[in-house]
């Protein structure tokens, strides 16, 4: 649950700061007793704000995005951004309390200053240990999408200045008021620890938001809102990130969004549509791994034009297509899919134990129907065109499951198509359950 996941995020925290409060110990900083009170008044305080969260975001996500206003949908997300800043400033005042209490037992400003180091760490642990909700809430469509995000090199510079205004501050106070004498380089020693984690973790979060980014694009039906767009910037991690998902399901087509099916030329209409999905298997990769040679790699092109020719005289298209594994759409053109794909499997059956196919593998041919996004992602190699969505993956599933060779097509097809049920599999990014049938 991500209440829980925040809830644990911040007992972490407050576990790692009463361990450095008993680090400071050996340095002669003694934490009076009340300040156990303290913490556990604020571990008291989050798992109430905890129950809370849990009761709001159970109530959120029990709403339908597709019957709310668009200024509902902005609302709900603003709120939920709002989580991390707060839970930061929360735990802010929480050390900041604890140095406060230390000072009026102590009368050592010192010493309540060494505390409230903590803040530096604290902050950034609370903060992006809090954006797990974030990232999930706007999954399911409590999210509008903006077109460029603060650039990476922006943030890392902020977090270093920080930083260097804390060691310029720590200085000033040795030279000036010889606050940390006593302590020696511990401050320093402290505030650079502390630096190099806030780092690894605004790195570690990159990532996650990156991996968040592509659910989105694998799966855009589990996203019930916008898709995002992603943007560029200095590093370009994130685009790194898109570019090998990319490379995976799509070609670079210059002419993008126009595409030549059938020497036709057609413009592709951008966004959610519905089309007939294909994806061929010609050989298993293991098999080409151990068998590969210049025979094999003659017989798998011969086997692909055939399969050129069939699919664009059945009006597909072919969006993806590495040597031994293509992936077809039909409809791009405006044609009726279901009637593209019964003439693609016809002409496929009468080919599929022809010479052409005698002396290659033909591992498996999986056919469905369903949503397919086509859009545009700003990468690090400009922008570039991306094919995703559950019918995808399901044609991906219907030619990888069945143990055995030949042409299988999903139940959204058993009342268009004649087949034998063979099962069905469950597609783990929507967990939903695909019947399978072979084609007969």
């Amino acid at each position: 649950m991500l209440p829980f996941k925040w809830l644990t995020g911040n007992l972490v925290n407050i576990l790692l700061f009463v361990i450095y409060l008993l680090i400071l110990k050996p340095f002669g900083v003694t934490i009076p007793k009340v300040s156990g009170i303290i913490i556990l008044g604020f571990i008291i305080l989050i798992s109430v704000l905890a129950l809370i969260l849990f009761f709001y975001i159970k109530r959120i996500l029990g709403y339908d995005t597709k019957r709310l206003e668009q200024s509902d949908i902005l609302s709900i997300s603003r709120t939920i951004n709002l989580i991390p800043t707060l839970t930061a400033i929360l735990f802010l005042l929480f050390i900041l309390s604890v140095s406060a209490y230390d000072f009026r037992i102590s009368k050592n400003i010192s010493t309540s200053a060494l505390i409230f180091l903590y803040v530096l760490p604290g902050t950034f642990i609370s903060y992006y240990s809090s954006k797990s909700i974030v990232y999930e809430v706007r999954l399911k469509g409590f999210y509008t999408v903006r077109k460029r995000f603060p650039s990476i090199t922006f943030i890392f510079v902020l977090i270093s200045i920080l930083y260097l205004i804390a060691l310029l501050g720590i200085y000033i106070l040795n030279e000036r008021f010889r606050l940390f004498l006593k302590y020696q380089y511990l401050p320093y020693l402290f505030v650079l620890i502390s630096y190099l984690i806030s780092i690894f973790i605004f790195v570690f979060d990159i990532s996650r938001t990156a991996k968040y980014i592509l659910r989105v694009l694998k799966v855009p039906e589990v996203f019930e809102g916008n898709v995002p767009i992603i943007a560029n910037n200095e590093f370009g991690l994130i685009s790194v990130y898109v570019d090998k998902l990319l490379a995976q399901y799509s070609l670079n087509i210059p002419e993008f969004p126009i595409v030549n099916i059938d020497n036709k030329k057609v413009r592709v209409n951008l966004g959610k549509n519905f089309y007939g999905i294909g994806w061929i298997k010609l050989y298993e990769l293991k098999k080409l791994s151990d068998e590969l040679s210049e025979v094999l790699i003659d017989k798998l092109q011969k086997c692909f034009t055939v399969l050129e020719n069939i699919i664009s005289s059945s009006g597909g298209y072919i969006f993806f297509f590495n040597g031994i594994e293509a992936g077809i759409l039909w409809g791009l053109d405006g044609r009726d899919p279901y009637e593209s794909i019964n003439t693609f499997l016809k002409e496929l059956k009468n080919i599929y134990k022809s010479e052409s196919f005698e002396t290659i593998t033909v591992a498996k041919v999986g056919i469905t129907v369903g949503t397919v996004f086509i859009g545009q992602v700003e990468g690090t190699n400009g922008v570039v065109p991306y094919f995703f969505g559950e019918g995808i993956l399901e044609s991906q599933v219907l030619s990888k499951y069945p143990k055995n060779e030949g042409i299988f097509f999903s139940g959204k097809l058993k009342n268009f198509l004649t087949g034998q049920y063979i099962g069905e599999v469950k597609l783990k990014e929507t967990e939903e359950m695909i019947e399978i049938y072979k084609y007969q």
